[in-house]
C-alpha cells in the first residue's frame, strides 16, 4: 500500500529543507509535533508526513490532521504519504528519503517537539560550506504528558567542527548508553542518501557514525533545540532489545569498516569482541 497526497504546494525553489515527519499509530501526539514545525523561525521548509501506521484508524487521523495543517499553511508545500504499515525503521527512512527535493533534510518523529530555533540554527551552520554534513542538537526529556524530566546531555562534550573523527570516538566510547535521536539531526541530502541499508533499529546512531566516516564536518549543539518524549509507544524500546540493537550495530560497523574504525578508535576491536560475546552468550535466549 502506497498513496501520496499533495495537500498544499509552493514553488520548490523556495524551500531549502524538507521536514520528514515519521508517523506510526500515535496520532494523539501529532498536533504538538505539527505545531512545532509551524512555529519554526526558519520559514524555508516543506513538509512530508510519511505514515507507516499499522492501524487504519490511526492513519486516517494522521491524514486528516495533515490536511488541516496544510490548509492552515498554504504557503508551504505539504504532502502526506501512506505506507504499508509493515516497513522496518530503516526501510521507512530510506523510502521517505525519496520524497526529499531540497538540499537539506530534517527528520522529525510524531511524538517529539521541536523548539522554534531548531531549523534556523542548523541551516545557519550548514549553509556555511559544502563540507558541512550534518548538525546534531541536544534535547530536553519530557514524559507522556509533556512534563520536563531533564536534559539528554548527548552533545555537551561535542568535538570541534573539524574533528569529525571524534564523533566516532564519542559514540563508541560511551556505548552502549549513548545514542542519537533523529529529531535532533539536520543533514545534507546528497550525503544521507548514500547511507547503506542497515538492518538495525538504531538508524540515528548509524547515520551519525556513517556521516562521520565520510569525512564531513558535524556540528553539535549542546543547547537543546527539541523535546524528546519518553513513553510506552516508542518504536525503539529501551532495555534488553535496545542493547541487542546496539551490539548488532557494532558488528555491522566491524564487518564493513573494521580497519578504519580501529585506526580512529583504538579500543574498537575489544568493543567488537564484547558485542559478539554478548549476542552469543548474554542475549542468546532473547534472540532465540
Amino acid at each position: 500500500m502506497l498513496s501520496r497526497e499533495v495537500l498544499a504546494v509552493k514553488s520548490a525553489t523556495d524551500a531549502v529543507v524538507t521536514v520528514l515527519l515519521f508517523a506510526r499509530d500515535r496520532p494523539h501526539f501529532l498536533p504538538h509535533t505539527l505545531r512545532s514545525v509551524a512555529l519554526q523561525t526558519e520559514r524555508r521548509w516543506r513538509l512530508v508526513l510519511s505514515d507507516n501506521s499499522s492501524d487504519p484508524a490511526c492513519a486516517r487521523a494522521n491524514a486528516e490532521m495533515t490536511r488541516q495543517f496544510a490548509a492552515a499553511h498554504p504557503h508551504h508545500e505539504v504532502a502526506y504519504v501512506r505506507r504499508s504499515g509493515k516497513l522496518t525503521v530503516m526501510g521507512h527512512f530510506q523510502a521517505a528519503l525519496q520524497e526529499v527535493e531540497t538540499p537539506f533534510v530534517a527528520v522529525h518523529n510524531d511524538d517529539d517537539i521541536w523548539m522554534p530555533h531548531h531549523l534556523e540554527q542548523a541551516l545557519a551552520w550548514l549553509e556555511g560550506g559544502e563540507d558541512r554534513g550534518m548538525t546534531a542538537s541536544d534535547a530536553v526529556i519530557i514524559d507522556v504528558d509533556g512534563h520536563e524530566k531533564g536534559q539528554f546531555l548527548n552533545w555537551v562534550l561535542a568535538p570541534r567542527e573539524d574533528a569529525w573523527w571524534q564523533w566516532i570516538a564519542i559514540w563508541l566510547s560511551t556505548y552502549p548508553s549513548h545514542y542519537g535521536n533523529w529529531p535532533g539531526f539536520v543533514l545534507r541530502t546528497p550525503l544521507i542518501r548514500q547511507l547503506p541499508h542497515i538492518d538495525n533499529k538504531l538508524t540515528d546512531a548509524a547515520a551519525i557514525i556513517w556521516c562521520a566516516l565520510q569525512g564531513y564536518r558535524i556540528k553539535g549543539f549542546d543547547v537543546p533545540s527539541y523535546y524528546y518524549r519518553i513513553h510506552n509507544l516508542s518504536v525503539t524500546k529501551t532495555g534488553t532489545h535496545l542493547l541487542i540493537e546496539k551490539h548488532r550495530l557494532i558488528l555491522w560497523l566491524a564487518k564493513h569498516h573494521f580497519l578504519r574504525l580501529t585506526r580512529l578508535y583504538g579500543p574498537f576491536p575489544l568493543l567488537t569482541l564484547k558485542a559478539a560475546l554478548a549476542l552469543r552468550l548474554k542475549y542468546k535466549r532473547a534472540l532465540a
